[in-house]
């Protein structure tokens, strides 16, 4: 039995060869461009919950996601579902604001950045972003720290170089 995927009209030529998967960012611009089409394989695999949640069919990997089946590849359901519903996806993660890794409501979904989803989370970052003072006893203040584009937080006093960065200034 031989197994056919959709691939919207003019993405024929993502999938060369017979047993290539499209990678995931070519997955999540054919997304982006056929959101409707996302959206029906979004209510197909849907299951809603109780609580709120509505989990996917498919069951969990071992790192507690799903992956889903879409357009030639293959994605993880809370993306599929970002995408499909609220748009693009700018270098972030997706939290889940119900801390259920296998949930993909698009109401429990927001864009944030790595950092930000890993202090959320149960992480040993979460601590150290909770900290008012650095490892040296310089209080963070806006004027004192400096965030990274990652959204790590760095002390300037400790940290002679970042002062320019801190204020705005660009060399």
């Amino acid at each position: 039995m031989q197994h056919h995927t959709h691939i919207p009209p003019g993405y024929e030529n993502i999938k060369r060869g017979k047993n290539r998967i499209v990678a995931t960012r070519e997955v999540e611009r054919i997304i982006l461009d056929w959101p409707a089409e996302a959206r029906k394989r979004w209510h197909a695999i849907a299951i809603p919950q109780e609580n709120g949640c509505i989990h996917p069919r498919n069951s969990p990997r071992s790192d507690g996601y799903v992956q889903v089946m879409i357009f030639g590849g293959s994605i993880k359901a809370h993306r599929l579902a970002y995408l499909a519903f609220k748009g693009a996806i700018f270098e972030a993660d997706i939290d889940h604001l119900c801390r259920n890794p296998t949930c993909f409501n698009p109401d429990h979904l927001q864009q944030v950045s790595h950092y930000e989803n890993l202090a959320r989370g149960n992480t040993n970052v979460r601590p150290y972003s909770q900290r008012i003072e650095c490892s040296e006893g310089h209080e963070f203040t806006p004027a004192n720290s400096w965030i990274s584009p990652r959204g790590k937080r760095f002390c300037v006093a400790c940290n002679p170089q970042l002062q320019t960065k801190a204020a705005g200034i660009t060399s």
